[in-house]
């Protein structure tokens, strides 16, 4: 009689991420029921099994996630499976797995926060974070991120330096710490920190585009005329002109003499100080220490992590030489020692889109018709917002113009009328943030749910208003 064939099974594992990536190159130790030990990598299906098992029952499975396929931005596959965990960065992970099939084994990709990194951009070779764009500031997204801190306790801040991929790895690796550095020294007012590193690693051309900014955007009599790094008499009277509204706006006594010295550099400090701290009063933001996801706050990945699928601006060079506001839950296993690639390259990240409440005042442009489309001139009005109320006349064509108005949701009564403007295209933001006390009235609880609104161009003429904006039917004030 011919010997029996010896019975056996086999203890089979899949390992993929929760997006349907297979983690091939996992080191994946099996034990089977009956003793039987295999260590090696899964597959490039994320696979891997130990054969001529002689029991059937639960035997284990050992995961150490080896590396990571980056999180493409859309990816929202959903996995079903018994076996699902979160992703470890630091002990493996041990699941128990039945003989006989492929058991498939989940790991769920963290979730992180990043503040839309809109005006959070660096020029090429520079540390200091200042405005890159007259409507670019980087004080909203920091804003916006304690917002977000306040608002959800678990949460902690760790600011990633970035540099796109000129200059030597060591220098890169500096230089995106310096810009993680000067960003924390912003956010938290460190200002002779800040003003050591403008010192040591600034450049001319940085605070040109500091005043260009002041001028264009806070309509202070500092425009440089251009921003090439060369300091010149038109330089020199713009940084003049820049000390001497520092002095009266904030009531100080730094030299007028149109030296970028240590002075001038504080001051440039307290003005971005100033424009973050309205914002946080518009956001109902107390004055309080963010909390950290690591020890210092900060971390550099240099040139390290250039193009993400995840973070579209990365792209182009100007995209990599960016600092990133990630918000954390507490929660997640990751620490510095795991290095920052590997955080990149596991984590799934949600945009957090900066709060149209940091914008600042709105303007109202609006053309008075009634219902048979005759134009309102001259008719007395009165504009309410949730903040404020003012009183008015149209001019020779209807037209009602209010700058800089606070609040939202804006009623325009004229005579028995009432005009309610709470479309987002009749605000349009100026983003202006004026240089004085912040207001502390009001209650801005609504968030950043809303859309943010447009953004005006400098000048409105009448060729811009919408002449379709007609009076609503009347009804009782």
């Amino acid at each position: 009689m011919p010997a029996s064939k010896a019975w056996s099974t086999v203890l089979r594992v899949k390992v993929i991420l929760d997006d349907g990536a297979p983690l091939s190159g996992a080191v994946v130790t099996l034990t089977a029921p009956d003793g039987q030990t295999d260590e090696g990598p899964a597959s490039q299906r994320g696979e891997s099994e130990l054969a001529k098992v002689t029991f059937e029952g639960l035997g284990r499975a050992v995961i150490r996630p080896g590396q990571v396929p980056r999180w493409r931005w859309g990816d929202e596959t959903m996995i079903s499976s018994e076996h699902i965990f979160d992703f470890s960065f630091g002990p493996p992970i041990a699941a128990d797995i039945a003989t006989g099939a492929t058991r498939t084994v989940v790991l769920r990709r963290p979730e992180i926060e990043r503040v839309d990194g809109e005006g959070l951009g660096f020029a090429l070779d520079s540390a200091l974070l200042v405005p890159l764009d007259d409507h670019l500031a980087p004080t909203p997204a920091l804003a916006t991120a304690l917002a977000r801190l306040h608002r959800v306790p678990s949460l902690r801040l760790l600011i990633v330096g970035h540099a796109s991929a000129e200059g030597s790895a060591n220098s890169n690796d500096e230089l995106a710490r310096r810009r993680a550095a000067c960003t924390r020294h912003l956010l938290v007012g460190e200002r002779d920190a800040w003003v050591r590193l403008a010192t040591d690693h600034g450049s001319p051309a940085d605070v040109q585009r500091l005043l260009r900014y002041l001028a264009r955007v806070h309509d202070w009599p500092t425009e440089p005329t251009r921003v090439d790094g060369t300091i010149d008499a038109r330089v020199e009277a713009a940084v003049s002109a820049f000390q001497s509204t520092y002095n009266r706006v904030f009531d100080a006594d730094i030299h007028v003499d149109g030296v970028i010295g240590v002075e001038t550099l504080g001051a440039l400090f307290d003005v971005q100080r100033h424009e973050l701290r309205h914002q946080r009063t518009a956001l109902d933001v107390p004055e309080e220490a963010p909390r950290w996801f690591s020890a210092t706050g900060v971390a550099s990945a240099a040139a390290r992590v250039l193009v993400h699928p995840g973070i579209p601006p990365s792209r182009a060079a100007a995209g990599q030489r960016r600092v990133d506001l990630l918000l954390i839950d507490d929660i997640i296993t990751w620490r510095e020692s795991h290095g920052i690639d590997r955080l990149y390259d596991v984590a799934r990240f949600r945009t957090i889109p900066i709060s149209p409440l940091t914008m600042g005042r709105s303007d109202l442009v609006v053309q008075l018709v009634d219902h048979y489309g005759r134009i309102l001139a001259n008719e007395p009005y009165r504009v309410v917002t949730d903040e404020e109320e003012r009183e008015g006349t149209s001019d020779d064509q209807g037209v009602v113009v209010e700058r800089g108005l606070y609040g939202g949701c804006a009623r325009l009564v004229c005579g028995e009328a009432v005009i309610v403007v709470d479309e987002p295209y009749h605000l349009t933001t100026k983003q202006r943030h004026d240089l004085v006390p912040p207001r502390d009235d009001g209650d801005e609880d609504a968030w950043w749910t809303d859309a943010p609104l447009p953004a005006a161009d400098d000048e409105l003429d009448d060729d811009t208003l919408d002449e379709d904006d007609d009076t609503a039917d009347s009804e009782s004030d």
